[in-house]
C-alpha cells in the first residue's frame, strides 16, 4: 500500500480547505492539449489526462517547458500508482497536523467540479482565462482522487515522515525505515498510539532515535553531543545549501578551526567530505574529522583519518547527556521528571 502527500496549494493558491471539505486530493500540473485554448466549462476538452496513452502524453509534454514537463511526468507516475486503500496526506503545518485519508478511487479528471467557482474566486483578479495566465491553473483542482474522510494527525506523531511532509515538494511518496508508513498512519487515524515510557535502555533508545529523527534533527543532535563532549570548543551547525558537505564545525577559544562534522542518517560507505582520503588541515595542525550515522553497515567504513560516530556510540552519548538534551525529553529518554506546574 502506498502513502503519498499532496499540498493542494497550486501556485501558492491555498485550496487545502476545499480538498478537505470535498474529500478529494488535487493532483496538479495539468498538461494542456496541444493547440487547445483553456475552457473552464470543459476541462476534458483542453487538458491531457494523467492516464492518457503514451503518444498523446508525449505530444502534450513537448508543448510545455522542460521543467513543467518534468513535474507533470512525476505527477503522472505517482497517479498511476494510486489506488483504493492507499493513504493520502494533506500537510497543514500552521495547524500542527497532517490530514490523512484512505483513497477510495484512483485518478479522475472532472469537467467542472462543484468546487470550481470557489477556487476560481481565489485566482488573482483578471487572470482567469487564456493559456498564458492563471486560468490554466484552475485545471489543477479538476485532477483528483477521492478519499473516505480526512482525519487530523499531529505532525509530531509522525517521526521521520516529517522530513518529506515539511519540505518544498508539492507531492510525493512517503517511505520510512522501521514500522511501515501505511501501518503507522492507519493506527494513528484510528486513535491508536504507543505511549512512550521513560527509558535509558540502549536498545530502546536506539529504536527511538532511528524512528523519531529526521536528517535535520540528526544533524543538530550530533552537533549538540559534540558540544557537550568538548565544552572547551565552540560548535555550530552549518548544514544547508552550499555547505560543501560539512554539517557542523568547531573552533577553539582563539578562533582556530579544530573539527568538522558530516552527518548521514543512512550511510553505506560512500565518500563524504571532499578530503575523505587524507588529513584535513587548519593551517597549523590537523582537524578532527567526524562522520555520524544511525543507519549503516556493521563495520566502520571510514579511513583511519576519520572518527566514525556509529549508532551505538551516538546512543550511549545521548544516554550520557540525556539531562541536557531537549530531544531526549521529546523521545522520553532518561528518568521521568517530577511533575511541576508552569505558570505565567
Amino acid at each position: 500500500m502506498n502513502v503519498f502527500f499532496a499540498r493542494s496549494k497550486p501556485y501558492k493558491i491555498d485550496a487545502s480547505d476545499i480538498a478537505r471539505d470535498n474529500k478529494v486530493v488535487f493532483l496538479g500540473y495539468p498538461l494542456p492539449r496541444p493547440g487547445c485554448t483553456y475552457n473552464e466549462e470543459s476541462v476534458h476538452a483542453c487538458v491531457t489526462p494523467l492516464d492518457a496513452d503514451e503518444d498523446e502524453w508525449r505530444a502534450a509534454k513537448s508543448a510545455v517547458t522542460k521543467k513543467y514537463a518534468t513535474q507533470a511526468q512525476a505527477n503522472r507516475n505517482l497517479a498511476a500508482e494510486i489506488g483504493a486503500g492507499d493513504i493520502a496526506l494533506l500537510p497543514c503545518a500552521q495547524e500542527g497536523v497532517v490530514y490523512a485519508g484512505i483513497v477510495t478511487t484512483g485518478f479522475e479528471l472532472l469537467d467542472r467540479p462543484p468546487w470550481f467557482d470557489l477556487f476560481l474566486s481565489r485566482l488573482p483578479a483578471g487572470q482567469r482565462g487564456g493559456p498564458d495566465d492563471m486560468g490554466w491553473h484552475a485545471a489543477e483542482v479538476a485532477q483528483i482522487c477521492r478519499v473516505d474522510n480526512f482525519v487530523p494527525i499531529a505532525i509530531s506523531e509522525l517521526g521521520q515522515l516529517r522530513a518529506s511532509l515539511l519540505g518544498r515538494a508539492r507531492f510525493g511518496r512517503v517511505a520510512i525505515d522501521g514500522p511501515n508508513a501505511h501501518a503507522l498512519i492507519s493506527a494513528l487515524m484510528q486513535g491508536r498510539r504507543e505511549r512512550l515510557l521513560w527509558t535509558v535502555e540502549p536498545e530502546q533508545v536506539l529504536v527511538r532515535l532511528k524512528g523519531g529523527l529526521t536528517p535535520t534533527d540528526f544533524e543538530y543532535l550530533v552537533v549538540a553531543l559534540l558540544q557537550l563532549e568538548h565544552p572547551e570548543e565552540i560548535w555550530h551547525a552549518l548544514g544547508g545549501s552550499g555547505d560543501g558537505g560539512v554539517d557542523g564545525a568547531a573552533i577553539d577559544e582563539s578562533g582556530r578551526p579544530t573539527a568538522v562534522l558530516q552527518c548521514k542518517l543512512r550511510y553505506s560507505g560512500e565518500a563524504l567530505l571532499p578530503e575523505a582520503k587524507g588529513r584535513l588541515r587548519n593551517g597549523t595542525g590537523s582537524l578532527r574529522r567526524y562522520v555520524a550515522a544511525l543507519f549503516h553497515p556493521d563495520h566502520n567504513l571510514l579511513d583511519a583519518s576519520g572518527i566514525f560516530l556509529d549508532a551505538r556510540t551516538i546512543t550511549m552519548l545521548v544516554i550520557k547527556h540525556k539531562d541536557r538534551l531537549p530531544v531526549a525529553i521529546s523521545l522520553r529518554i532518561g528518568r521521568a521528571p517530577a511533575s511541576s506546574a508552569v505558570s505565567d
